[in-house]
């Protein structure tokens, strides 16, 4: 089927590719109250399409008998996207690119065999468990798509059956120990060892801590807001700043920068960057090789040992409460947090 000359229904909107060098030429128009008003912009021609479908409720407009791998794509990315974060549309999309021997494919003859085997490419590329379970989220996202709107039936949604390769465990996770810490406590000129502190005595994931900017800080009141968080439980927390860490915080926001989590530079660090410093930190002070999400695990055996209460611990963490009376009865205030976080005490 070639979109391109397909005759869209009257009422149902137009499509037109704008002259010049543009990111994404295709305009898309929609008469509204009576007039022809621009609703939105994509790359591709066949992108445009899927976003008026989504628009109009109705991707029947494709037959369903003949749409492609790669035309649904469109249309699931048009209705799944606005409600998903850019970091998790940009893995799909990484996800997506593994599983181009199907993009051709008519959707609705797409057998289990096709999709294990566009795995199996995912596994001869040399890509691990990660990369093949983002995959198969993505056709479990096509799939559901096509049963909704009517492009399949219930009983051929087969991505249920992909089978994917075992999550390996290359690497035990350990905590720092005493001895570590006290060393990137002395490391008194070394901005990464204080960063690295700074991380770990707020037992922050790895992308919680980068996105800290420094709005969120509150030192006079000693304490922070995590804004976004992967779960519900973690976003828009405060978390108490540990005593001993206070001299970093003020140096970093004394600081020309919005982001806490900078180079020498002021340059914004991402995960890439931030774990070669990290790692890099660790080789020069002769500590043995962690990750960045030890610091997490780190504190909260520090918390745990040292007696803190269990639901203060959770609330640092961002854990989601099991227990009822925990998750909506019990209210932990900054003062209840600061007195779990001051617990803990360095002796280096």
């Amino acid at each position: 089927m070639n979109n391109k000359r397909l005759k869209l229904p009257n009422g149902f909107g137009s499509i037109t590719r704008k002259t010049g060098r543009r990111r994404r030429p295709y305009e898309i128009r929609k008469f509204i109250d009576g007039r022809q008003k621009v609703i939105g912009y994509e790359a591709s021609y066949e992108s445009a399409l899927a976003f008026l479908c989504e628009y109009n409720k109705n991707p029947l407009l494709f037959s369903p008998s003949e749409i492609t791998f790669d035309e649904l794509f469109c249309l699931v990315k048009a209705y799944l996207y606005p409600r998903i974060k850019e970091r998790t549309q940009s893995s799909y999309n990484c996800a997506y690119k593994h599983l181009n021997r199907l993009y051709d494919k008519q959707f609705a003859k797409i057998r289990i065999g096709d999709l294990q085997s566009a795995i199996r490419d995912i596994h001869d590329n040399g890509a691990g468990y990660s990369t093949q379970k983002k995959a198969r989220q993505v056709l479990h996202h096509m799939y559901s798509y096509a049963v909704k709107y009517e492009i399949i039936p219930p009983e051929k949604d087969i991505s249920r059956y992909v089978d994917i390769d075992k999550d390996k465990k290359v690497y035990k996770k350990t905590i720092f120990n005493t001895r570590q810490i006290y060393k990137l406590f002395r490391a008194s000129n070394n901005r990464y060892a204080k960063m690295i502190l700074m991380h770990m005595m707020l037992g922050t994931r790895p992308s919680e801590f980068l996105a800290i900017e420094k709005t969120d800080v509150k030192l006079r009141q000693r304490y922070l807001i995590i804004r976004e968080s992967k779960t519900e439980a973690g976003r828009n927390r405060i978390i108490p700043l540990h005593k001993q860490t206070l001299p970093f915080w003020i140096e970093f926001l004394a600081e020309n920068n919005k982001y806490i989590a900078t180079d020498n530079n002021g340059i914004h660090l991402n995960y890439s960057r931030f774990r070669t410093r990290f790692d890099k930190t660790l080789i020069e002070l002769k500590i043995k090789r962690h990750t960045p999400h030890e610091c997490r695990h780190t504190l909260a055996s520090l918390l745990n040992n040292a007696d803190a209460n269990p639901t203060a611990i959770k609330r640092i963490l961002g854990h989601a409460s099991s227990n009822i009376t925990e998750k909506h009865y019990t209210h932990k205030d900054l003062h209840q947090l600061k007195k779990a976080m001051d617990l803990i005490v360095f002796k280096y």
